[in-house]
């Protein structure tokens, strides 16, 4: 409350008031007679006050308004300090009250009421002074309580990361195994403080210390590539200089054969050394020098048919021809006479390689021709079977096929296998009707036995047909060997070291190889389609022949008693 004053009169002064102070003490007077405390408000005021005479004490209604809230706030002031010295005088005295019960961090006003009901200290305090000085208390307890946890835990903390880097904890140890492990060890049983910590807890420090395993297992492993990376690279030009030695021994060239390099590459330390090392392999090197070759061969030889000009190498030039014309043309400086030699050996294995290729395809015209002659002949019906060659040949040159073959020769074969084709044909046949005038079964077993024959003639005809064909294709095969054996495995791994600046040229001519091969392949395909188809017709023309025969035959056995076997009727054979 306001202190107290000097009595003032609730009168007006004689005289009036002679400094606005003593203006301002009167009007604040007035407000303390009437009761005015913190809680009034202006107006509620000016209607108690306004028909007393100090209330004219100042002039202006500002100064009025001014001095009620000054003396409001001097009454809170009062009051404030009144409740701190009161509670500054209370507080160890509760104190020792909240300790002589004790009260716990968790307790509250309704817990402490009861229990400090009679005691004149607690009843001379407001509720909320009471309330404050208690939460104070619990609150201090509660931060006693938290500052001890966290010390206890943090010392459990240390203990557990000291006893898991003690244990058997590797970077593929298991969260289950290392948790039975942790409980398991006798420093755990026997630390009544580190059975009390949370299982979150131990979590958090084996995963602290697996994260530190696995950093350090990555460190490890990172340095153990990166030495094995500098290994391998040593490795690798070591083994490319040995190759470079091979190409200027002329040990290594572009037809060289891997079988026949690694027998003398295998007991080399070079070899060795690179044999399991990341990145490309033995073969793979190589197979890059190899390349390396054919291309410097092959663009020499782009250079040196450009150079030559008028002049065309055929199979039948020698290398000393081509040795001069190269010097006619003022290149024998320009390239080396080893690679020359090389030059020459690829042009004329091409040139060799098309006029096979020619002839292996005239060859199959030519047997073509001459089976279709052969097949024409059969539908001439004059030709007997006791006929020469001089004596058929007015019959046969009309026919198309007749002119289609230029060789007479040619004609001459189609003209032997048609007879000898014929009269196998006759001397099957012979067999057949004597069975069937016999007996039926015995006909029906020596038609079944004709047939077999017929069978196994036309698997005669297909493997006379066979090798025929495998001795026109041993040149090709044997090439088709050679590219096999040269150009197998072509698959590598995408790795390549990072100085390995060709790679991509590399990439390119191993796509070139695969369209090469797949055209091969193409070529193969479509030549045993020919073969396939050749051999279809051949077979469809045979089985035409075989019912022609037999519809032929039919006849002759319903009449066989009423004419001699010398009575063979027009168009028979």
């Amino acid at each position: 409350m306001y202190p107290a004053r000097e009595k003032v009169p609730l009168t007006w002064p004689i005289g009036g008031f002679l400094t606005h102070e003593k203006a301002e003490e009167g009007f604040m007077r007035l407000l303390e007679h009437e009761g005015v405390d913190e809680t009034w408000t202006w107006d509620q005021t000016m209607r108690k006050i306004i028909t007393q005479p100090l209330y004219k004490a100042l002039d202006t209604l500002a100064e009025k308004k001014a001095a009620f809230e000054k003396f409001q706030r001097n009454i809170i002031q009062d009051r404030r300090a009144a409740k701190e010295s009161r509670m500054a005088r209370l507080k160890p005295v509760f104190v020792k009250m909240f300790a002589s019960v004790p009260i716990k961090p968790y307790h509250t006003i309704k817990t402490a009421d009861p229990l400090f009901a009679n005691d004149r200290h607690w009843r001379e305090a407001q509720p909320d002074e009471r309330r404050l000085i208690l939460d104070e208390y619990t609150g201090e307890l509660r931060h006693r309580e938290e500052a001890a946890d966290r010390a206890k835990r943090q010392r459990n903390i240390q203990l557990l990361g000291e006893l898991i880097r003690s244990l058997d904890i590797t970077v593929s140890t298991r969260w289950r195994a290392a948790h039975d492990m942790i409980v398991s060890a006798p420093t755990f049983k026997e630390d009544p403080g580190l059975q009390q910590i949370e299982t979150i807890d131990i979590l958090g420090v084996y995963d602290d210390y697996a994260r530190q395993l696995e950093r350090e297992h990555d460190d490890e492993s990172r340095r153990l590539r990166t030495e094995n990376a500098r290994k391998a690279r040593k490795a690798r030009e070591g083994f490319k200089a040995l190759l470079a030695e091979m190409v200027a021994s002329g040990e290594l060239t572009r037809s060289s054969k891997w079988t026949d390099s690694v027998k003398k590459l295998k007991e080399e330390p070079a070899y060795q050394a690179l044999l399991g090392m990341p990145g490309s392999s033995p073969l793979d090197l190589w197979m890059d020098a190899a390349d390396d070759l054919a291309e410097e061969t092959e663009r020499a030889a782009e250079k040196i048919q450009k150079g030559l000009t008028g002049k065309e190498m055929t199979v039948e030039t020698t290398l000393d021809e081509y040795e001069q014309w190269i010097k006619d043309a003022h290149m024998d400086t320009q390239f080396d006479p080893k690679l020359r030699k090389d030059v020459y050996d690829l042009v004329h294995q091409r040139l060799a390689q098309a006029a096979a290729d020619e002839a292996r395809r005239a060859e199959r015209k030519r047997r073509h021709r001459i089976d279709d002659l052969r097949y024409a002949l059969r539908k001439v019906p004059k030709i007997d079977l006791e006929m020469s060659y001089e004596e058929a040949e007015p019959l046969m040159k009309d026919l198309q096929e007749w002119k289609d073959i230029t060789e007479e020769e040619d004609r001459q074969t189609a003209f032997a296998k048609f007879v000898k084709r014929q009269k196998e044909k006759l001397r099957e046949a012979e067999p057949s009707e004597v069975g069937s005038a016999r007996s039926p079964d015995r006909g029906a077993r020596d038609e079944r036995r004709n047939g077999r024959d017929r069978d196994h003639e036309r698997e005669r005809d297909r493997e006379e047909r066979r090798e025929s064909g495998s001795r026109r294709d041993s040149h090709r095969e044997r090439d088709r060997a050679r590219d096999d054996d040269r150009h197998r495995d072509r698959y590598r791994d995408e790795y390549r070291d990072d100085h390995r600046r060709d790679d991509h040229r590399r990439r390119e001519d191993r796509d070139r190889e695969r369209d090469r091969d797949r055209d091969r392949e193409n070529e193969r395909d479509k030549n045993d389609s020919d073969r396939k188809n050749d051999r279809g017709d051949r077979e469809r023309k045979h089985h035409s022949e075989l019912e022609e025969l037999r519809d032929a035959k039919r006849p002759r056995k319903d009449t066989v008693s009423l004419r001699g076997k010398d009575d063979v009727e027009e168009g028979e054979i």
